[in-house]
């Protein structure tokens, strides 16, 4: 597929969809119900529930959809014929993912959280902008740079009152910003890498279920090494927190919601995923006000939306005059490309 998302919409407003839509439709749509139940599973910052089970689930979860895509599709010789620097290369972007999830818990606590998690969204969307073309083959157009910019933008927006908050109450030295300088483009950087390698190795594979065995096997494989350690040396309960029935319903938001990120990166690209991210922190941001009947929408958060609005539709905005020139040419030849 091209580029660009491929929710076309051309000068003239003609909206052309195909049927991959759906996955970063609902992708924003069960992430935010995932936020939603983390929140009513957390107290005082910390969760209620033991989070390496509740991960180890959501990868048990994909890995038995992907097993039984890949055993009633009759694709197990397909498996068993991926080539070894493929599931090397699935391997290594597993341990970046791992190696950042635990950088991230570092992060937050030797950082004020909203500098960091804005500092990682502005510089994952300026990386991954730039070396996109790594995947596609195609630098990005004009008009989607400038969307990649309002991204920007609107990540800074969202947390805006946070971050004047952090800095005039002096919670914020100059040895505090040299470590967010080291301690984000670090991760950022690893991030970008492990996204964009997952992102081609997708992009390549004939068959996406496929792939994912590949890649949630390593996953099961991590998080149980992260459960295990836990129980032995910490001691802590392996299903901590789960007698409550709802938080059952975590890992498989999780784990639907991993599925449809391979779908993305697949059919669409990783712009299109941290677009999908904004978005779920300001649905996030609205249903939470709606619920707790608070007036929580401020200048900056409409201005958000609105950076936000406008990123969707400059990215995703196709000239007639592009119909089959640049990144917008149909490519439908092995599940790269399809245009809506």
């Amino acid at each position: 597929m091209s580029l660009t998302s491929n929710i076309i919409i051309t000068m003239n407003g003609v909206i052309k969809l195909n049927p991959y839509w759906v996955f970063p439709i609902g992708f924003v749509v069960i992430e935010t119900l995932v936020v939603i139940f983390i929140n009513s599973a957390s107290s005082g910052g910390h969760n209620l529930y033991n989070t390496c089970t509740a991960n180890l689930l959501t990868e048990a979860m994909k890995l038995g959809i992907a097993l039984y895509s890949v055993i009633s599709m009759n694709l197990w010789n397909d498996l068993m014929r991926v080539n070894r620097t493929t599931v090397i290369a699935f391997g290594a972007s597993n341990l970046m993912y791992a190696f950042n999830n635990n950088l991230m818990h570092y992060s937050l606590g030797a950082l004020p959280p909203a500098i960091f998690i804005v500092a990682i969204n502005a510089l994952r969307t300026v990386l991954t902008s730039i070396f996109q073309y790594l995947v596609s083959g195609k630098s990005l157009l004009p008009r989607q740079g400038v969307a990649c910019v309002l991204l920007v933008l609107s990540f800074a927006a969202s947390s805006y009152s946070d971050i004047i908050n952090v800095i005039t109450n002096g919670n914020f030295s100059g040895s505090q910003l040299a470590l967010l300088m080291f301690l984000a483009g670090l991760y950022s950087s690893i991030s970008v890498t492990a996204s964009l390698t997952q992102e081609k190795l997708l992009k390549d594979a004939p068959q996406i279920m496929v792939s994912n065995v590949i890649n949630y096997t390593y996953g099961v494989a991590l998080q149980l090494i992260g459960v295990t350690y836990l129980k032995l040396a910490i001691g802590s309960p392996v299903f901590r927190g789960f007698d409550v029935w709802w938080v059952w319903l975590i890992p498989v938001l999780y784990g639907l919601s991993g599925i449809s990120v391979s779908f993305i990166l697949k059919y669409f690209d990783n712009i299109i995923k941290l677009i999908c991210s904004c978005i779920i922190m300001l649905v996030v941001h609205t249903v939470s006000a709606y619920l707790k009947s608070e007036n929580k929408f401020d200048l900056s958060f409409m201005v958000c939306w609105l950076l936000t609005i406008a990123a969707v539709y400059l990215y995703n905005t196709k000239p007639e005059d592009e119909n089959e020139t640049g990144l917008n040419k149909n490519v439908n030849t092995k599940g790269k490309s399809a245009s809506f």
